[in-house]
């Protein structure tokens, strides 16, 4: 997994040829472990924060989710999983706040080779930040 490869590259066996800091290494690790700690909860805040500022978007997915019970009532079948995958707005609603609700606001990669951007040169071994919000929000 990804923890064994940045450990692997620390440098401390004869087979590696490059070495990431430890700093580097340990700031991945804790990167890794807090969206298992706090994703949910944090997307499911920031879902009812996106729709509440959208209050037709709220209005759609309510209608959408209503029409489903009904419809479960009526013919007295149970929820499947198979229901919540069938509404294309409820589906977009969840794709969105995964798109806007970044966890993790960026990741560190190192330059394996020498790259130039917009006329800007990284060179490699670089660390280099990708940040994911600036790419997913205007």
């Amino acid at each position: 997994d990804a923890v064994d490869v940045l450990l692997r590259d620390t440098g401390e066996s004869n087979d590696t040829q490059q070495r990431l800091p430890l700093d580097f290494i340990s700031g991945n690790i804790i990167e890794m472990m807090i969206p298992g700690e706090d994703s949910l909860p944090m997307v499911m805040t920031l879902a009812v924060k996106f729709l509440s500022d959208s209050p037709v978007a709220l209005k759609h997915l309510v209608e959408e989710n209503m029409e489903l019970k009904r419809h479960k009532a009526q013919s007295c079948d149970e929820y499947a999983w198979t229901d919540y995958i069938s509404l294309p707005f409820t589906q977009n609603v969840i794709n969105e706040t995964l798109r806007m609700a970044n966890i993790i606001n960026a990741v560190w990669r190192k330059a394996l080779r020498d790259v130039e951007i917009k006329g800007y040169l990284i060179p490699k071994g670089w660390c280099v930040m990708a940040s994911f919000s600036s790419v997913h929000m205007d």
